[in-house]
């Protein structure tokens, strides 16, 4: 894919072209990620009819709902790449969109334990909602937070989910899985360097 920038005042404007595919111009506002395009920002995007659902024009506006990429993301984390199983024990790193996606993809599996850990205590009770069953702020322990996690699980958790794109968490989730058959899946996008 051939990509032309193009700076403005008012932001970057990207213009991507592809072989037998309309011109795409996507007003961008700011960048996550250099792999990373974030056209919902933008007023108007052109994309493959098979990226296009149909709404009922009966539907009440109020009651549609867009699902961006962070609950595909987080659910498909769980159910297509972990495969997570019923019964399993699953700590989430942080509470956000993703990771609570990742939270009501487990719970819907059946996972026996879902455990969630963030620095925010704020969002425990809404994590609730999304079937988180425990909370650990690793603000509230002197030991790392793998260590912890290691000791509440009788040796380490089936599944472990990082979504925050920090090194040292992701690190800490793969050390908090069981050793020999725990996984760990890397959800977040790292910074570069």
């Amino acid at each position: 894919m051939a990509t032309d920038r193009l700076q403005s005042s008012r932001g970057i404007f990207e213009c991507f072209q592809q072989a037998g595919c309309p011109t795409m111009l996507l007003s961008v506002q700011y960048r996550l990620h250099p792999q990373i395009r974030d056209s919902p920002s933008s007023q108007y995007t052109v994309v493959h009819d098979v990226s296009v659902a149909k709404v009922d024009p009966q539907a009440p506006l109020e009651k549609i709902c867009l699902l961006r990429c962070g609950v595909p993301t987080g659910l498909g984390a769980v159910w297509n790449t972990a495969k997570v199983e019923a019964g399993s024990i699953v700590a989430i790193f942080g509470l956000g969109t993703v990771e609570l996606a990742v939270a009501k993809g487990a719970k819907t599996v059946g996972a026996s334990r879902v455990i969630g850990i963030d620095i925010d205590s704020k969002k425990f009770e809404t994590a609730k909602d999304f079937g988180v069953t425990e909370f650990v702020n690793p603000k509230d322990h002197d030991k790392p937070i793998q260590q912890v996690l290691v000791d509440m699980t009788d040796g380490g958790g089936d599944y472990s989910f990082e979504c925050i794109g920090n090194v040292s968490i992701m690190r800490a989730a793969l050390e908090c899985c069981h050793k020999g058959r725990g996984t760990s899946v890397i959800v977040g996008v790292a910074a570069s360097g």
